[in-house]
């Protein structure tokens, strides 16, 4: 890693006037939160900046307003302002630099930090605070009576993705139909599975009263979309998307099922990762190559794949057999055989929890 490059982008990040421009993203706004939060707990940076967001530029209304009472003294939900700012070049590119590996306090290691000076890892997102956000405004709450588990994916209609003329996320897009067989048995083990994300997604059939198809129902808001993952007993991932910091910001456990290891995620001690299929050359790739030069640099699939890197998905009967070790060390708390550490590359010295 270059590290006047590092200093370069630093500087510019510490002179640029506001935040706000990236909350467009769902995932962005919920790195924002967290990536404060962190800062503050190792005394490093206390946000002094405005932060002005649109309401017409804005992923989710709840967060946006959650962001509002946080830093209320600094933050404005106002489009006029916005706008203003935007024409002066007057923002952040991204709210928070998290992303440079070679960055000491990137997200990467700030939840390692706290890990391994507190033994555990805070919420980022304030229970309480939020709860004032859900009573000042009125939505009908989607309430469900036994444990449930909150369910994203990225499929290909969210940004209408063509992978034969660009394959920039195909390693991280999936088609639950591929997956019914694993959402069944979670159901018949108990669980509800409320299926999360936008309503553009494509609908999935599955007939079992435990599946709720919250994303296509009308409960669909974006303040029944943090109340759901803030009641949740953990979260399933499939593929990788802006969701999976939600386990950051309330704390609590994830499944990860074929996720694309060449996009490492954020440290957190309870999230665990079924790795995705990855050949090379028509060869498997084992778990140990997703740290070569390659697969730790690279997360556009459209150049691992002109490299001879191809995708593929996990046979259901195996991901039922990674559900149930993953339920059993959820309850059991039991993590040590899942703790892979890789010898350090760049700042990316923590473990990951996978189960294979």
């Amino acid at each position: 890693v270059d590290k006047k490059e590092i200093k370069s982008k630093s500087k510019s990040f510490n002179n640029k006037k506001s935040y706000g421009l990236d909350f467009y993203a769902f995932g962005h706004q919920l790195i924002f939160i967290d990536f404060f939060h962190r800062m503050k707990i190792i005394n490093k940076l206390n946000i002094k900046k405005k932060i002005l967001m649109s309401p017409n530029y804005i992923s989710n209304t709840c967060l946006s307003m959650y962001i509002q009472k946080k830093y209320k003294n600094l933050s404005k939900i106002n489009d006029n302002l916005f706008f203003k700012e935007l024409s002066k070049n007057n923002f952040e590119q991204r709210g928070a630099d998290t992303s440079i590996f070679g960055d000491t306090d990137s997200l990467y290691n700030l939840t390692y930090k706290e890990y391994k000076k507190f033994g555990n890892i805070t919420p980022s997102i304030d229970k309480n605070l939020l709860k004032k956000v859900f009573s000042e405004n009125r939505f009908k709450k989607l309430k469900l009576d036994n444990k449930y588990i909150c369910l994203f994916h990225r499929d290909a209609l969210f940004k209408n993705e063509n992978f034969i003329n660009n394959s920039l996320n195909e390693d991280r897009t999936v088609d639950l139909v591929n997956y019914k067989d694993v959402i069944n048995f979670l159901c018949e083990f108990g669980y509800k599975v409320v299926l999360m994300g936008s309503s553009s997604q494509k609908k999935i059939q599955i007939l079992n009263k435990n599946f709720v198809d919250y994303a296509h129902s009308k409960f669909k808001n974006d303040f029944n979309d943090i109340y759901l993952a803030m009641n949740c007993d953990f979260f399933l991932n499939f593929g990788q998307s802006g969701f999976i910091n939600f386990s950051h910001c309330f704390n609590k456990f994830s499944l990860n099922l074929e996720f694309p290891l060449n996009r490492k995620p954020y440290f957190h001690d309870k999230c665990f990762y079924a790795l995705r299929p990855f050949h090379y050359n028509n060869k498997l790739v084992k778990t140990k190559d997703y740290f070569n030069d390659d697969l730790f640099q690279v997360h556009d699939f459209e150049i691992l794949k002109s490299k001879g890197y191809s995708v593929d998905i996990t046979p259901e009967n195996k991901l039922i057999k990674i559900c149930k070790k993953f339920i059993n060390v959820k309850n059991t708390k039991n993590f040590e055989e899942y703790k892979k550490f890789f010898p350090p590359k760049g700042k990316v010295d923590y473990f990951f929890n996978i189960i294979e």
